[in-house]
């Protein structure tokens, strides 16, 4: 010990003044081992050194090893020193397992200070530690806990949780290096808040870590990393000797692992000095939303739960179901999503192609399927169920009716745009119902009112805008005549439009169809017909005329300007009263028509509000 008098400062009396080794006109060179000693008392304050340390200057393969600096005050004024608990100037040597825990300063512009080392030059420094207190003041200094500068060389498996502080301008100051010029900083860690008086690194190197992190032997365990023999450690569960930070050739700190067995993922880790088995846990709901937090499936096995389902209000009939999945099936690029419709048929949906939503709930990832069903089908059953490999999800059934009724139960939760065409909808699928004859047990709109359900007297003339400008069996140039029109009532709704031709004499393929911008429509055959198709036309363009020319060898034949609604007018045209014949037509036509008027209003509302 060079001074009796504990802690070292500015103020110490009458100081036993230490004289670096080495300096610039004499750097050490030579292999120093301490034996796993300390040097205390160490005290300088000089402003005359520019290479100020233990060792203030060490190069061309000289190795510092094993020993500590502590209760020390090493400190200059003087301009581009090199300030180190340590060594001031490391040039292409090795410092190893060594630390400080003294006062390091500096009062010099461009001055480069750290805990261990202030200046590293394509040296190496390794396997050691700074908890003293490390400040610079001046312009253009470099101040770290570990390393001040690093300009070539590297700097591995250190830490500091000494306070660490600058002030003045063109600063650079770091938790573990002050500036990296060049070279590697690896497996470096660092105390977070030593930064003193609200000091902002601007570079360190290394990796904040917590008092908690430091205290349970998590960072002993990082900094001994793959080390063949044992260099770092810590006592972490004797409580009368337990450290509070790493220590060199301390005992050895094991990390004890808790993996999910749903996954063999990583969930939990904790640090002992004994060494235990990794434990393996199986499926955990702590949030209770009935999925394993770990694996993401269902606590219970399903691969697929309904959250709910929705209404479709874009002018077609259809619902959307609102799936809450399992980790498996999400993962599964072949999954898919198959609907049993009122008809019979199936359809198919991907999991990967399904619209996901994660607006609902905060959180969580909903996956929408959407289906569609003719205006008919509305109190008709859709079934989904979720496939995966082999397996399945237990079947869920949902009807239009069921939402629509929904609705009109909370009709305070919805606007009245939206009540409107909620019960046209329902009036037009029992009408439909009626039409075709259709499961006239349960009509669609069977839980409106009286009121609710009576449809306006709709006459043709409220429909003359959509009068149509030709008659059944127009002639038309060549071998063509207009036969007539006809709607198909799906989903959407769909127009054909029928031709007579010389099928004796007339090739169909001589005949070609194309709207006024030039997009084609397919011409099929239907016995001694052509016949024109328009599909998927949503309610709120029931009124749209589109203007189709046909074409036969590239000569234009005649043109056809239709909407559905130029159907409905021909139908409240032909049968103006109800005469218990058509009366089922009438009242389809007359909903659909309600049915487009509350269509269109709703869009143009949702359009504005937009």
């Amino acid at each position: 010990m060079l001074n009796e008098d504990g802690t070292l400062n500015t103020e110490l009396t009458n100081p036993r003044k230490w004289t670096p080794i080495g300096n610039d006109s004499r750097s050490y060179n030579g292999i120093f081992d301490g034996q796993n000693h300390t040097v205390s008392g160490l005290y300088f304050n000089d402003e005359s050194a520019n290479y100020v340390g233990l060792f203030g200057y060490v190069l061309g393969g000289g190795v510092v090893s094993n020993m500590g600096v502590v209760d020390s005050y090493i400190s200059t004024n003087k301009s581009l020193a090199y300030v180190g608990g340590v060594c001031g100037y490391n040039a292409e040597s090795v410092i190893t397992n060594c630390y400080n825990t003294g006062i390091v300063s500096a009062t010099g512009d461009n001055a480069r200070v750290g805990g261990v080392c202030g200046l590293n030059s394509l040296g190496l420094v390794t396997n050691c530690f700074n908890s003293g207190t490390v400040s610079a003041t001046g312009e253009n200094i470099a101040v770290g806990g570990v390393c001040g500068y690093i300009s070539g060389g590297t700097i591995e498996n250190c830490y500091n949780t000494g306070e660490v502080s600058a002030t003045c301008s063109g600063v650079y100051v770091g938790g573990v290096c002050g500036h990296i010029n060049k070279g590697e900083i690896t497996n470096c860690y660092y105390l977070e808040g030593c930064n003193a008086d609200d000091t902002t690194f601007t570079n360190t190197g290394g990796t904040s870590k917590t008092v908690a992190q430091f205290s349970t032997g998590e960072v002993a365990y990082l900094l001994q990393g793959d080390h063949t023999t044992q260099v770092w450690g810590q006592n972490i569960d004797n409580g009368e000797t337990v450290q509070a930070y790493p220590v060199l050739g301390g005992a050895n700190v094991y990390r004890n692992d808790v993996y999910a067995s749903c996954t063999d993922n990583l969930i939990e880790s904790s640090y002992s000095n004994i060494e235990k088995e990794p434990v393996y846990v199986g499926h955990n709901d702590a949030d209770g939303d009935g999925k394993c937090d770990y694996c993401g499936n269902f606590m219970d096995g399903s691969l697929a739960k309904l959250a709910f389902a929705s209404l479709s209000l874009k002018g077609n009939i259809g619902v959307s179901f609102y799936m809450d999945l399992s980790t498996v099936v999400i993962d599964d690029s072949s999954a898919y999503m198959q609907f049993t419709l009122p008809n019979g048929s199936t359809e198919k949906i991907l999991v990967s192609a399904a619209e996901k939503n994660t607006t609902i709930t905060e959180g969580k990832t909903y996956y929408v399927f959407s289906c569609e069903v003719a205006a008919k089908e509305m109190t008709a059953d859709i079934k989904v169920q979720i496939i995966s490999g082999d397996s399945a999800s237990e079947s869920f059934t949902y009807t239009v009716k069921d939402y629509a009724d929904y609705i009109m139960s909370h009709t305070e939760d919805y606007s009245e745009d939206v009540i409107s065409l909620v019960e046209a909808m329902l009036n037009y699928g029992a009408a439909s119902q009626e039409y075709f004859e259709y499961n006239t047990d349960a009509l669609a709109n069977s839980s409106l009112t009286d009121e609710q359900k009576q449809l306006p007297d709709t006459q043709a003339s409220d429909l003359s805008a959509y009068a149509a400008s030709y008659t059944k069996d127009k002639s038309y140039a060549g071998s063509t005549s207009y036969y007539g029109s006809s709607l198909v009532l799906k989903s959407n709704t769909e127009i054909k439009h029928y031709f007579t031709y010389d099928s004796a004499n007339t090739n169909p393929d001589n005949f070609v169809c194309k709207d006024g911008n030039g997009n084609y429509y397919q011409i099929s055959e239907s016995g001694d017909y052509l016949y024109v198709r328009i599909d998927n036309i949503p309610a709120h363009k029931l009124g749209d005329n589109l203007t189709l020319s046909l074409y036969e060898d590239d000569v234009k034949v005649g043109d056809i300007s239709y909407s559905p609604l130029s159907y409905v007018y021909s139908v409240l045209s032909a049968y103006p009263t109800d005469d218990g014949i058509h009366d089922a037509l009438r009242n389809n036509v007359k909903a659909l028509y309600q049915y487009y008027l509350s269509a269109d209003a709703y869009l143009n509302i949702q359009q504005s509000a937009a």
